[in-house]
């Protein structure tokens, strides 16, 4: 199944994270064995648990990366944001942010969104 491949190659870029973070690899280990373990038949579950893994993922990455990394990210959505903030209100500009962060982090260290929608 296609969606089998594609939560396969999650796990193993996740698992990567090990060489990078060896002090959380029992950490990542678990969240990759999680991903393989996703049963992608029942849609809106596989995406809760899809989600709730990256939160997870997402936090390590925050708590592992080194200031200049974490600095990196923060000045690319700024960027990004640069061109937004005339035309959209406090909350629209907070929730973009949110989601570039994500963005940014993940692509940082080569991983693919935890979501059945981007795996499309």
């Amino acid at each position: 199944m296609k969606f089998r491949r594609l939560l396969e190659k999650i796990a193993e870029r996740a698992s990567s994270l090990n060489a990078v973070f060896p002090e959380f690899a029992s950490r990542i280990t678990s969240i990759a064995d999680a991903v393989r373990a996703v049963d992608a038949s029942n849609f809106r579950e596989a995406e809760q648990i899809l989600n709730a893994l990256e939160e997870k993922l997402i936090a390590i990455l925050k708590v592992a990366s080194d200031e200049s990394t974490m600095q990196e990210i923060q000045r690319g959505v700024e960027g990004d944001l640069a061109p937004c903030r005339a035309t959209m209100t406090a909350e629209q500009l907070s929730m973009l942010e949110q989601q570039l962060w994500r963005r940014k982090l993940m692509e940082r260290y080569n991983l693919e969104r935890l979501s059945l929608f981007y795996l499309i």
